[in-house]
């Protein structure tokens, strides 16, 4: 199976997920992620999209925390910056996706301690 049809069937397969399961879940990340985010001092996270899993809560949580830092396509590149005041000092780039206003503080790969990262489907 071609790769396209694969991301086609598993974001059939993620679209028809419950708004129910999808809450449990976030709720459910979030507790078992608590105690590596304790540890952790910057965490790199991202903005979630369509029917992604949501971000939203554990971003708030690590926002709160002052520990939270955001991608931004930079051309070919990804950059990294702490948002100053989540989620207002975000703006939406061309894929309609939230990434943090170029005001931000940008942060050096070095300093991020871990790095949530969106998958469709792996094995």
């Amino acid at each position: 199976m071609s790769k396209r049809k694969l991301r086609n069937t598993y974001r059939k397969i993620r679209d028809s997920i419950s708004v129910c399961n999808r809450k449990f879940a976030e709720k459910s990340f979030v507790e078992e992620l608590s105690s590596v985010i304790t540890k952790a001092k910057l965490v790199a996270s991202y903005c979630s999209f369509k029917s992604e899993f949501s971000t939203e809560l554990i971003n708030t949580l690590l926002a709160n925390q002052n520990k939270l830092c955001l991608p931004r396509v930079d051309g070919k590149n990804l950059l990294f910056y702490r948002p100053e005041d989540y989620p207002r000092n975000l703006e939406v780039n061309r894929w309609g996706i939230l990434e943090p206003v170029l005001t931000n503080q940008l942060v050096q790969l070095d300093d991020i301690d871990l790095m949530l990262i969106p998958a469709l489907a792996f094995d």
